[in-house]
């Protein structure tokens, strides 16, 4: 036995003096391996520095790459010379190096998390030596190997990358069953051009040193802001570097913007005003050109439209990593674009005097900008910016709504506390195949946004299920990530670019042009859509009067106690007041998880009721704010194949002497199962290349269902009977009669 083993162990060690020998050839033959790696390396690092438009000039950025790439390949070749030195050292202790290796390449591919790209380029590099290495066998007439070497580094490269190509995409979409197509109504003018013809232009700095747009061809100059307060992440080499690609520094930035408006036809009146930001791309894409479709359709129907570039706020490229948190900046910088119509607007020299109606604004952000939208509608009611008082604020714009486009939420929170949005209409919109922002944040917005209903406002959201994150700009497009991310995701389910925008702009249009809080109908009822809308799943949540909670789950730890009940529960499996949850992350908010599990043989069914304080009255409407969860209920042993089955249970009312009467809650609309969103391709390929533990880190939040919320409304007046007394409802209660599922509710209330 001792024989064998220590024929083995000669054997390896032989092996690895031959791979380190050809690894790092003899002197006389280096010049065969080090000419063509490094001429190879200097292409491929100038094309990659090149396309990643690290701002210094198409030149310097290729030298730039080259030169970075012939030091990683000394750099490779230095470590395979010590790697050979280590070898000949072991001797006999070189059944340690693999057992190294292998403890290596786990810690790596654990803690590898997010950064796939750079092992992919690692993987590539070192594919592009070893290919050199055969290159070598090849020259050196050791054919035999160089085919060898030469199949199996190709062909391993070839599964590394190709796969992204090859891999199954899934045109069949999991909740294909629950979409139906609405039908056309009235509202379909909304998507109609208006009557006037369309002008644009440009205004900003004047001396823009990469847009021509901004600098002269402004046909308005605009001076510079600081925000130095706001960018104190814009320091550093890196700072100075961003400020050397742009020609600013963060105490300059520039005030541009391109503008449509209507050039004839829309009389003396003055005429609303909306801007509309992007979020963070590459910093030097033309991201703002993106809404163009939106701005030239408001403004043939009689608005002002600005779409505000703020591309030197993002990232790009290998040197900019980007300044978070700037959306406080992103969200004051908006600000600065209104005082400046507002100046335009009172300078009786100025072809925009008297023309712009500063009482109706409206911001609209995409991305980062949605919290910069929400952000600026409530700095505009500030004196002060919450992080450094010394910065005083003087805005009191009449901002009458903030739109959110699959926003961000949460990257600014002075001194941790989340801002809440007041006396101003709130919209958001999300696409549950973002693949980008891939958790529903403006429905935290929605939260925290508190309207003022006796002034006919409102707000509202609205969830299209097979929308994403990049089709609302059309310089985005359908892939929410870019380079061989991209490639990754699952194109095929997706709405076109054309539906998700035609959603959008009725939906922008019905907002920017409400006035009375009748136009608020079509943002509770998405039938009143018609064929603005694409046949898919689509849910909408509206607030338009105050309410009255009765149970929110906010406040204390006694899950008996609500807001204006007492609260009774029996037979669930599953009763517990905790956090309501997105994919990944909290809505910051609290809520009750209800489980049940009514298939078991049981003598009376699970129910959770609430005995009010006060009694209702009969022209009320009762609010359930729920979800339903993709999970079984503790103790649940039963099997389900595909989509999980939509949750139902009887809505019971009782009145003071006892008198009770049912609907089921499908009656009002009901519940949505949980809705799965396969972001993916089908990873069939993965285990061969060994790259599935990497994609499991990097896309884990896009192989989950989403607990979409939904308001369901339910009138008293839909239990009137001769027997109950609607005049004095006493009790609230819900019965699990069907099936096992688990719900989050996250609140009671009460309208009239």
């Amino acid at each position: 036995m001792k024989k064998i083993i220590r024929k083995a162990g000669n054997k390896i060690i032989q092996g690895a003096h031959w791979l380190s020998d050809v690894l790092t050839p003899k002197r006389q033959t280096k010049r065969w391996l080090w000419l063509p790696a490094s001429v190879l390396a200097a292409l491929a690092g100038a094309y990659l520095n090149l396309v990643s438009q690290n701002g210094a000039g198409p030149w310097v950025d290729a030298i730039t790459g080259a030169l970075i790439a012939v030091l990683l390949t000394l750099v490779v070749g230095f470590a395979l010379w010590l790697t050979k030195l280590l070898i000949q050292r072991l001797g006999r202790h070189l059944g340690l190096l693999p057992v190294a290796a292998a403890l290596t390449a786990a810690w790596l591919l654990h803690h590898i998390g997010d950064h796939f790209a750079y092992a992919l380029v690692a993987i590539l590099f070192i594919g592009t030596y070893l290919i050199t290495v055969a290159l070598l066998l090849l020259v050196k007439r050791q054919r035999l190997l160089a085919a060898g070497a030469s199949l199996l580094v190709g062909g391993w490269l070839t599964l590394a990358t190709g796969h992204w190509f090859v891999q199954e995409q899934h045109s069949e979409s999991p909740v294909a069953t629950l979409v139906a197509a609405y039908p056309e109504t009235s509202n379909q003018a909304l998507v109609e051009p208006g009557p006037y013809s369309v002008e644009h232009f440009t205004y900003g700095s004047g001396k823009d040193k990469r847009r021509a747009d901004y600098a002269g061809n402004v046909r308005f100059q605009t001076p510079s802001v600081d925000a130095s307060k706001m960018l104190e992440s814009w320091s550093g080499w890196r700072g100075r570097m961003r400020s050397r690609a742009w020609g600013f520094a963060a105490d300059e930035l520039p005030i541009n913007a391109q503008v449509w408006y209507p050039q004839t036809g829309a009389g003396n009146a003055p005429l609303p005003l909306t801007l509309v930001v992007h979020g963070n791309s590459n910093m030097f894409n033309r991201s703002e050109l993106g809404y163009a479709w939106l701005a030239e359709h408001l403004a043939s129907r009689g608005h002002i439209v600005a779409s505000v570039d703020q591309n030197f706020l993002n990232g790009g490229g290998l040197l900019y990593n980007g300044i978070a948190p700037e959306n406080d900046a992103r969200g004051w910088l908006l600000l600065e674009h209104l005082k400046q119509w507002q100046q335009w607007n009172q300078d009786e020299e100025h072809p925009f005097y008297g023309k712009v109606d500063m009482n109706r604004i409206t911001l609209m952000g995409h991305s980062r900008g949605g919290e910069a939208v929400y952000l600026a509608g409530v700095f505009n009611q500030l004196n002060h910016y919450p992080d450094n008082a010394l910065l005083e604020f003087d805005y009191h714009f009449g901002i009458r709504g903030i739109v959110a486009i699959a926003p961000v939420d949460g990257q600014f929170r002075p001194a941790g506390k989340s801002e809440v949005l007041t006396n101003t209409n709130f919209f958001t919109i999300h696409g549950g195949h973002d693949s980008d922002a891939f958790y529903f944040h403006g429905d935290r917005q929605y939260y925290r946004a508190q309207p003022n209903y006796a002034e006919s406002q409102f707000k509202a959201t609205l969830y299209l299920h097979h929308a994403n994150h990049g089709q609302f700009n059309t310089q985005w497009g359908e892939r929410d990530y870019a380079g061989l991310y991209g490639q990754a995701l699952n194109t095929q389910v997706l709405l076109s670019g054309e539906a998700q925008r035609q959603a959008a702009k009725g939906y922008f249009t019905a907002f920017v042009e409400y006035d009375s809080a009748d136009d608020s109908k079509l943002f509770c009822n998405p039938e009143l859509a018609g064929t603005i809308l694409p046949a898919d799943v689509v849910v909408s949540r509206c607030q338009t009067t105050e309410r009255k909670v009765l149970a929110n789950f906010e406040d204390g730890i006694d899950v008996t106690q609500g807001n204006a009940a007492q609260i009774n529960a029996q037979g669930l499996t599953l009763w517990k007041e905790a956090q309501l949850t997105f994919r990944q992350g909290t809505r910051e908010r609290g809520g009750v998880w209800l489980g049940w599990d009514a298939e078991t043989e049981i003598q009376q069914p699970a129910f959770y009721e609430l005995q009010l304080a006060h009694s209702l009255r009969a022209t009320d409407t009762l609010h359930l704010e729920l979800a339903q969860l993709d999970q079984d209920p503790p103790g649940y042993e039963g099997e389900h194949s595909g989509l999980r089955p939509a949750a139902d249970f009887i809505v019971e009312l009782e009145d003071a002497s006892g008198q009770v009467v049912q609907r089921r809650v499908s009656e009002f609309g009901g519940l949505l199962p949980p809705l799965p969103a396969r972001h993916v391709r089908e990873e069939k390929l993965l285990g061969l290349v060994g790259l599935e533990r990497v994609m499991s880190n990097v896309f884990s939040n896009h192989l989950v269902t989403e607990a979409v919320m939904q308001s369901v409304s339910i009138p008293l007046i839909d239990f009137a009977s001769s027997d109950l007394q609607l005049d004095d409802i006493r009790t609230i209660r819900f019965i699990f009669d069907q099936g096992a599922a688990v719900i989050m509710l996250d609140e009671v209330s009460i309208s009239n």
